[in-house]
């Protein structure tokens, strides 16, 4: 009877064993397959470049930015003393400030300011499993922004794209972070003393 009961505790030990081989054989299959995915999305990240809906061709992204004036981050206390400017804090790898560009360059001129440029992948690694700081003067002024009562918290979005941003003399006096529709982002600029 001992053997009987052996030899049935050996098939289910062996069983057991098996299908815990084979779970860790799928398992690190599919973290090999998520690995070689997301490097591939980083790589087109990097190459500014975005899928189409259907997945299958990749098409330019970026936008045009000819209109703006771009800026480092650590000069917009120096570009607002004395007067109210409209910063966009933005990337040409977002698809949200493709689509907002056009916005505030069309905002811009009918109200006839210009906008400030900082491209945030000058200023962090958004590649980076940290988002590594690659120019710390700018990171710093922009993150430490002193603000308006209501907008005392509106840095800590650092990041988000894209993000724009209403300083007077240093301070923020308001903003809007998103792709918002031109009526909204008019009436944020105006609540902000920028137009």
């Amino acid at each position: 009877m001992k053997v009987k009961e052996n030899n049935v505790l050996t098939i289910i030990i062996g069983i057991a064993l098996i299908i815990t081989i084979f779970g860790v054989i799928l398992s690190t299959g599919y973290l090999v397959f998520r690995i070689n995915d997301l490097s591939k999305e980083v790589d087109t990240l990097k190459k500014g470049t975005t899928p189409t809906p259907s997945g299958e061709e990749e098409q330019p992204s970026g936008y045009d930015t000819s209109a703006f004036k771009e800026i480092l981050g650590k000069d917009v206390i120096k570009e607002s003393k004395n007067k109210t400017i409209v910063v966009l804090v933005a990337r040409q790898t977002c698809g949200y400030c493709a689509i907002f560009a056009p916005t505030i360059t069309e905002i811009s001129e009918e109200y006839d300011f210009q906008v400030r440029y900082v491209d945030l992948e000058k200023i962090v690694d958004i590649y980076s499993p940290n988002w590594d700081v690659i120019d710390q003067e700018s990171y710093d002024t922009l993150v430490n922004l002193k603000a308006v009562a209501g907008f005392e918290t509106f840095m800590d979005e650092f990041g988000s794209t894209p993000m724009t941003v209403v300083i007077k003399d240093g301070k923020i006096t308001g903003g809007i972070i998103g792709a918002y529709p031109k009526e909204d982002v008019v009436e944020a600029l105006k609540d902000a003393g920028a137009i």
